[in-house]
């Protein structure tokens, strides 16, 4: 009978320790940069260009600038990686992600409403005229609520992160950090469903 008690207090402790430690390690999910991101900041070959409807198209992050777009993919998660169009050297010029399911070390993510984190930087938004709102954060993340009508007007507490995005050349990527979301997303991957309404960046093919 002592050794029955024994053996479930023993099962009982494992199961407890087992717990624990899959509470911890999702805790650790993050997006991992492959290693040419730091060392080389060029796309290798092999990775090829995001095609919308199959057709190749370009991402417009101000008036005058044009990316093409490269995704890549960790632990569920989606980063996209942009080149200045038509760069034969494929030199990575900005890391963005539009995924609900990423978030900064401050807990910011796209989808996130600015009520649910203007409590995690100083400041406000600042408007770029003719494009967006952008915050940096802490981090080094961009936050960008992207388009809106009548910019230049105060934020509202319903605009909506439509990206993180993160500029420079590849010395500057060197501490990127993202984080699996661990709030629930459902709510924030049927608003972004509607990718023309809330989506950062225009688009052109």
């Amino acid at each position: 009978m002592k050794k029955t008690k024994y053996i479930v207090f023993i099962v009982t402790l494992l199961v407890w320790f087992a717990s624990c430690f899959h509470v911890h390690a999702s805790e650790a999910i993050h997006f991992e940069f492959p290693k040419w991101v730091r060392s080389k900041g060029k796309i290798p070959r092999e990775i090829e260009r995001e095609k919308r409807d199959g057709e190749e198209y370009v991402i417009l992050l101000s008036s005058n600038n044009s990316y093409d777009p490269y995704p890549i993919y960790s632990n569920g998660m989606k980063v996209t990686l942009l080149i200045y169009h038509s760069d034969k050297k494929r030199r990575i010029r900005c890391v963005l992600t539009s995924d609900p399911s990423c978030a900064t070390s401050e807990g910011v993510s796209p989808g996130l409403k600015y009520r649910d984190i203007k409590d995690f930087a100083s400041g406000s938004p600042e408007y770029f005229p003719g494009w967006g709102y952008y915050w940096v954060l802490p981090s080094g993340w961009v936050a960008s609520f992207g388009y809106i009508e009548g910019g230049g007007d105060p934020i509202t507490d319903d605009a909506i992160v439509g990206s993180l995005i993160v500029y420079g050349d590849y010395s500057s990527f060197s501490d990127l950090k993202l984080f699996k979301s661990t709030e629930s997303i459902d709510t924030r991957e049927t608003i972004w469903a509607k990718e023309s309404a809330l989506s950062p960046m225009r688009s052109t093919k």
